[in-house]
């Protein structure tokens, strides 16, 4: 039986390229979008294996976009979905960390894995750095969005900014060393009291051992990530 997924994304494009990694693996996937978004009845949606919602948060206030998420959950049957998965912009733009922290504060304790790397769009983390192409995303053109304008490429600085719960890094040797080494290393982050852990990934190889380490957990994490990481649960859902 497959387990669902509640799939939390701040824009359509997003919401939509998120929820289509589920879909082209046959999961039956609902994308809902609107001004009430906030005032969703999860227990009309007990049939589709996936639920996209759109929240259309992106260029709202941190303030906002927070209570705006708190409110979603307000209505939240967690018997519902096995999975949440937060959808973000893949060059960080929005209000990630604040609404983070919302969801997490419904979670009882879980962790946040977050992969924002999309290395079929050239996206990668090496070092903590998020890299576009060939250059840190502060020195990108993308960077100086007029709406969403980004001064930091160190995913962990920015992190730290914006959410209140501690915030750790995993790089990149303990990522691809694979399950036993990366399960170490989030055991390790665990006992120092993080909350969300942030992974390096260039390959697609990485996306799906942060995955397999998040299935892993006796507890499901909030999975964070474009839409990279979105393929890999997707694939962890259906498995072959």
């Amino acid at each position: 039986m497959n387990q669902r997924c509640l799939l939390i994304a701040d824009d359509l494009t997003g919401g939509a390229d998120a929820g289509a990694q589920f879909a082209k693996r046959g999961l039956t996937t609902l994308l809902i979008f609107g001004k009430d978004n906030a005032r969703v009845d999860f227990s009309k949606y007990s049939q589709p294996d996936v639920l996209v919602i759109n929240t259309d948060s992106r260029g709202l206030s941190p303030e906002k976009a927070s209570s705006l998420i708190s409110n979603l959950f307000k209505n939240y049957d967690k018997e519902l979905f096995s999975i949440i998965y937060k959808k973000i912009d893949s060059t960080l733009r929005g209000n990630i960390g604040y609404e983070i922290d919302a969801i997490l504060k419904k979670m009882n304790g879980s962790l946040c894995l977050m992969a924002p790397s999309y290395p079929e769009q050239n996206r990668r983390l090496v070092g903590g750095i998020l890299i576009v192409g060939e250059k840190p995303l502060a020195l990108t053109e993308v960077a100086q969005n007029t709406t969403s304008p980004i001064q930091e490429s160190h995913v962990h600085k920015l992190l730290q900014r914006q959410s209140q719960n501690n915030v750790g890094w995993i790089d990149l040797t303990h990522v691809a060393s694979g399950s036993e080494g990366l399960r170490k290393a989030v055991e390790k982050e665990q006992k120092k009291g993080t909350r969300v852990i942030i992974f390096d990934a260039v390959s697609r190889q990485d996306l799906a051992n942060i995955a397999e380490v998040g299935f892993f957990l006796k507890k499901k994490p909030l999975f964070v990530g474009s839409a990279g990481l979105a393929e890999e649960v997707a694939k962890k859902i259906t498995p072959p």
